[in-house]
């Protein structure tokens, strides 16, 4: 029998197994299950040590005792280098995990490739409408506005400076035109465009022909004007109501694309161009229709009693829109418009005329309930993680904040919420 230091070193040869008596199913599979770890244990204590004896020649003896010690080294060698954890270093030139730079502004796309025949047809549209108000106010073939209404006022007419808010719609129109044609890849501006379709290219051809007809000067023109004043009045009206009504459902659909929304310049661009026009163009259809009656009546009452109706019904139309929609530009236009009417009577009469009054009273309206609802409490600091782009757009003054007050919890299709 080997002594005790030999089976150590080699372990126990099949033959010199002492046989285990089997005392009950149990007993037998716990001796079997210490004698093969027994024998791991020696087998990796072999290892080890081969590992750390020096090397021998090609003559040396190498305790070779048979076998099963060959076939437990080659086991504990094979079960050592698998448990071996390979690692592996990163290749210097491999792309690291960083996020990738911000790429130039030269580098980025200019021009949008699916140019639609929308922008083809208001890019004309509005070219013959910047045309003709550059050709008026030149007064190259006709003569300006302001000289008709010094011949057919001062009923109900408008001061010289309330024209900048016209001046201001069309600038901003130009950058709403000039921008539809380059690359946006947030989705806001065609959702706009598609909204506003081609209402803007009928308000566009209703002015211009008022415009024309209004600076001919003829009886016959200034019966005519109010008119297409009025169909501008309604395009105007109708693109600002469907805006109105529809901005929110872009603004939902566009979060939930994991877009920030119909961002702020959207609306400078192509919603407050609406408000504007809206705000502008109801005090102007009262001119238009004062000016008419009093090229075919004479400036005699019964002008003077068709210009005050005329800004009474203006003014209720107003009331209504500005309750209904919370449209800030859109008051701040007509107050602005309504008190040039007011200013502009000192110029002429020294004493209070009836339109005048009306005017003041309208604008005084009109422009505290304006405040009211800019300064008032709004909706829109509840929105939740969608609020941030709207809570941005509220506050420059459009629509308050009842538009997008109720965030991602806005389900319904029924117009703008907090409204009903």
């Amino acid at each position: 029998m080997p002594t005790e230091s030999e089976l150590l070193v080699r372990g126990p040869r099949s033959d010199e197994v002492e046989p285990v008596v089997e005392d009950g199913p149990g007993e037998a599979l716990g001796q079997t299950a210490e004698l093969r770890e027994e024998q791991h244990r020696t087998s990796l204590e072999s290892t080890a040590g081969a590992h750390q004896a020096p090397a021998r020649g090609a003559g040396a003896s190498v305790d070779d005792d048979g076998p099963l010690s060959r076939e437990l080294s080659s086991v504990s060698l094979t079960s050592t280098a698998s448990a071996t954890v390979v690692t592996v270093q990163p290749d210097s030139g491999a792309p690291s995990n960083t996020a990738p730079r911000r790429p130039r502004i030269w580098q980025l796309p200019f021009c949008a490739a699916d140019t639609s025949w929308l922008h083809v047809s208001n890019t004309i549209v509005y070219f013959v409408l910047f045309c003709i108000n550059v050709l008026v106010n030149s007064e190259a073939v006709w003569p300006s506005v302001r000289a008709v209404d010094r011949k057919y006022g001062p009923i109900v007419t408008p001061a010289g400076w309330a024209y900048h808010i016209r001046d201001l719609t069309l600038f901003l129109w130009g950058m709403a035109m000039a921008c539809q044609g380059l690359v946006e890849s947030k989705g806001w501006k065609e959702g706009l465009l598609g909204v506003i379709g081609h209402a803007w290219q009928v308000l566009w051809y209703s002015d211009t022909i008022w415009l024309v007809l209004h600076v001919s000067g003829s009886p016959a023109g200034l019966a005519l004007a109010p008119f297409f004043s009025f169909f501008a009045l309604v395009a105007a009206l109708a693109v600002q109501t469907r805006l109105a009504w529809a901005v929110w459902d872009i603004h939902a659909e566009l979060q939930e694309e994991g877009f920030e929304g119909v961002p702020p310049l959207g609306y400078l661009l192509y919603v407050y161009p609406c408000s504007l026009a809206s705000g502008w163009l109801l005090v102007l259809h009262c001119h238009a229709t004062t000016v008419a009656v009093t090229a075919l009546a004479g400036p005699d009452q019964v002008a003077l009693t068709a210009g005050c109706v005329s800004l009474v019904l203006a003014t209720t139309v107003a009331l209504l829109l500005l309750i209904r929609f919370r449209d800030v530009v859109f008051g701040l236009a007509f107050t602005w418009s309504m008190a040039s009417i007011w200013v502009a009577g000192f110029s002429a009469n020294d004493d209070y005329r009836p339109d005048q009054l009306v005017a003041f009273f309208c604008a005084l309206v009109l422009g505290l309930l304006t405040y009211c609802i800019a300064a008032g409490p709004q909706l829109g600091g509840a929105a939740g993680a969608g609020g941030a782009a709207a809570a941005a757009a509220a506050g420059l003054g459009l629509l308050g904040g009842p538009l997008h007050g109720l965030g991602p919890t806005h389900t319904n299709n029924h117009g703008p919420a907090g409204l009903h």
